[in-house]
């Protein structure tokens, strides 16, 4: 089933409503005029309650990326061995939080700076996985009991996923891989914050909420195309204009954000793919999972 996004043909959602105010004169009487403004006040004071309940998982997401970076920054101070690796993964926090930051705000920051600010980052981490685990492998687990997903980077391509994994690596095992927070952790998060209802069972409309948002509520592209196939346990979305440069850099905003969103909607492992798409979009992006638990 084929799904489009595309912010230059956005459409009101159906709980839209339009309201309609026709000029009758100055025959309004003095109550009449008392009440327009009474329900000024209530729908002003309403937005302002919305305004303070949607900061909450905003600042929570601040605080936590902010804590992450100064503990692995102090801990890169005190434990020389893997100083490097540490310093590296507390700039991913403040990556993070510059991130959501620019998401968050209203004025806009030149492409060109958010490009190169990801960049950066992205090629750190892509070197920790390297030098750490070595394989290709991107796989989106979700952790129900802490309600989150975690990205994990394996050794090889046979692997077992870790029963109680640890941010931002686990050390029980040399042979564990690489595992991190993801960077569209943060993004579903305030994603969820704003849905207007349940996102439901179905893959397909799970797959249409996460590239609306993708599109129409964080930009982060121009446009995108679903294919969806359930029996197979397959996504592939077709993504055009895309934010942060190429969007095959690990852990990519646009790849995290899709297969964060398939992990903890789909309550299983996802492993993500992406690839230039050189026909209808820019980039391929394949969301994969086991269909047999679907």
């Amino acid at each position: 089933m084929d799904v489009n996004n595309n912010d230059s043909d956005a459409t009101p959602s159906a709980e839209s409503v339009t309201e309609q105010q026709n000029e009758t004169g100055s025959e309004h009487s003095q109550s009449d005029d008392l009440s327009v403004i009474e329900s000024r006040s209530i729908f002003t004071s309403s937005d302002s309650s919305l305004t303070r309940t949607s900061n909450i998982p905003f600042r929570r997401s601040l605080v936590t990326l902010g804590f992450f970076a100064i503990l692995t920054a102090g801990a890169g101070v005190v434990f020389s061995d893997v100083r490097e690796l540490l310093f590296a993964l507390s700039a991913t926090g403040l990556f993070g939080i510059v991130l959501i930051v620019t998401l968050r705000a209203e004025r806009q920051v030149p492409r060109s700076v958010a490009e190169a600010v990801y960049a950066t980052t992205a090629a750190n981490e892509a070197a920790i996985a390297r030098k750490i685990a070595g394989s290709q492998v991107r796989l989106y687990v979700p952790d129900t009991e802490r309600s989150q997903v975690f990205l994990y980077v394996p050794p090889t391509r046979d692997y077992d996923i870790p029963p109680e994994p640890t941010i931002p690596w686990s050390i029980d095992d040399e042979d564990t891989g690489l595992i991190l927070e993801p960077t569209g952790a943060s993004l579903y998060q305030q994603f969820q914050t704003q849905l207007t209802g349940d996102l439901g069972d179905g893959v397909t409309k799970l797959a249409l909420a996460l590239t609306d948002g993708l599109v129409k509520e964080f930009e982060l592209a121009r446009s995108a195309n679903v294919d969806v196939w359930p029996e197979e346990g397959r996504a592939t979305i077709a993504v055009q204009n895309g934010s942060f440069g190429d969007v095959d850099q690990f852990d990519h905003p646009i790849g995290s954000f899709l297969a964060v969103g398939f992990a903890a909607g789909l309550d299983r492992p996802v492993e993500l793919n992406v690839k230039p798409d050189g026909g209808r979009a820019d980039w391929s992006i394949t969301c994969s999972w086991d269909p047999d638990t679907t």
